[in-house]
């Protein structure tokens, strides 16, 4: 008899208290971070295609003068006189940085000291929630991103009857107009905002990092609607007003201007309000409950393809960060996975632990649930239509992310595709498939121009603009032309 279906479900008894402890959600498009706050929810937005800068010309017409001499150097033994030269003269610019879109906030009116907290996610279902109960009334909040209709559903409800009221509004790290207006189901709240046309990366000192001065960044737009609601809902100023509720369904869409790696968002890119109000009309076609079933069909579509069991044990009952905890005393500090998990789950390693290391690993099931959350991640992060996962995924908070958030070639954009086809997810490499297409036309460019050469050439790191040169920096891994070969090999 085959065994039970296992729950794959990470679930923590306190809110998150940090961006690297909050429960990622995605559709390949939009990503969302849930911290499960109780006194103001905070989901933090990001979108696949917001990424600061445009078009720029990377290319470096020196570079092929110069390289006959590094070339010379290296022959004649004269290492660091070569990779002066290279470093001198024969980089180009750095990459943009994948941007945080925004925040939306949500602040009950009910406040105080929860009981019975409980924070999930749902690894079979692409569902993350939050439920808890203040003074004896049970609060939940449910929230996934649906793939078929693009757009983030939020429900929250009270088992008290007219119990729900609550502030929602939406901001972001960039400079942005916030508009709204309506009521009951009419009821929308949006920002509309524009990206850095410049972020220096930062790992390099900078007087001025982030600029937003030349205004050639990308235009975006953030929409908040109401699908249902049993209350009253409208818009006031910059907030979204929603006052004796039992449940309420509410629609988050965003898009950006870009409409391809070599046009110009600002001026030549696509209208981010238009997408969004179409997205958010499209989607109120179906009643939460349809829009709930169509997400969790297209999902276990691509999740349910693979199963993996290797058994249980008692730890399996207990919250996510304990059972991390337990294997930071069964394993040895020299673990790479373990100083993984703890930084993952913000656990500080104690040294004194190693001498409490007790013999054998009794969580099996904690090593199944870790291998389809990666599945999990891959799904959210890289779809059809979207862009390729990059250092970060989908998910990223910070205006200087680490490296840019970027794509390097030189492991890593490789790394998260390894496992695709292994782990039955062969659709989530398209976005990867129409990127390298996208090397091989700039890539082409920097092959004429730089090396003086025909075919196409991909260095060690590139963006949304498909940036293909070798960027300045120390020669060890600025001069790297193999990037456009070794993702070929996918």
């Amino acid at each position: 008899m085959p065994r039970k279906k296992q729950s794959m479900v990470l679930w923590y008894e306190a809110p998150a208290g940090a961006w690297t402890e909050a429960l990622p959600i995605g559709n390949g498009h939009i990503g969302g971070m849930v911290f499960g706050l109780v006194d103001e929810e905070c989901i933090q937005l990001n979108e696949c295609t917001f990424w600061s800068g445009h078009p720029y010309d990377h290319a470096n017409p020196k570079l092929k003068d110069y390289l006959p001499v590094a070339r010379k150097l290296v022959l004649e033994g004269k290492q660091a006189e070569a990779e002066k030269i290279i470093e001198t003269h024969m980089g180009g610019p750095r990459t943009q940085s994948y941007e945080p879109l925004g925040y939306l906030f949500i602040e009950p009116a009910v406040k105080g000291n929860p009981t019975n907290y409980r924070r999930f996610l749902d690894l079979s279902t692409a569902i993350a929630g939050v439920e808890y109960e203040i003074d004896g009334v049970k609060f939940t909040r449910e929230l996934f991103t649906s793939a078929p209709e693009n757009v983030m559903a939020i429900t929250l409800a009270c088992n008290r009857p007219g119990g729900l009221s609550f502030m929602a509004r939406l901001d972001s790290e960039h400079p942005v107009v916030v508009r709204g207006g309506g009521s009951g189901t009419d009821a929308v709240l949006s920002v509309h905002g524009q990206a850095p046309d410049n972020v220096v990366p930062n790992y390099e000192a900078s007087g001025k990092a982030v600029s937003y001065e030349k205004y050639e960044g990308m235009h975006f737009e953030i929409q908040l609607g109401v699908l249902a609601c049993d209350g009253e809902a409208c818009v006031a100023g910059d907030t979204l007003r929603v006052t004796g509720a039992t449940s309420i369904t509410m629609l988050l869409a965003a898009a950006t201007s870009f409409a391809g790696f070599d046009k110009e968002p600002a001026t030549s890119g696509i209208d981010p309000a238009t997408i969004c109000k179409a997205l958010l009309e499209a989607a109120r076609a179906f009643d939460p409950a349809m829009l709930k079933q169509r997400h969790v069909a297209d999902y276990s579509a691509l999740y349910d393809r693979v199963a993996i069991d290797l058994g249980t044990s008692p730890s399996a009952t207990l919250p996510t960060g304990e059972r991390l905890k337990k294997i930071a005393i069964r394993s040895p500090a020299s673990n790479p996975l373990t100083h993984w998990l703890m930084q993952a789950e913000g656990i500080e390693y104690e040294r004194e632990a190693e001498n409490e290391i007790q013999a054998g690993f009794d969580d099996p099931h904690l090593v199944a649930l870790y291998f389809q959350y990666g599945r999990y991640l891959l799904i959210c992060s890289s779809r059809p239509g979207g862009q390729p996962a990059n250092l970060q995924g989908i998910w990223n908070d910070l205006v200087r992310p680490p490296w840019s958030s970027n794509y390097t070639m030189n492991i890593n954009i490789e790394m998260n595709y390894w496992p695709a086809e292994p782990c039955n997810l062969p659709e989530c490499v398209e976005p990867l498939v129409r990127f390298i297409k996208d090397l091989q036309v700039a890539g082409s460019r920097t092959a004429a121009v730089d090396y003086g050469l025909p075919g196409w050439v991909c260095n060690h790191n590139s963006d949304l603009w498909r940036t293909c040169n070798p960027i300045k920096g120390w020669t060890g891994w600025q001069w790297w032309p193999m990037g456009g070969a070794w993702i070929c090999r996918h």
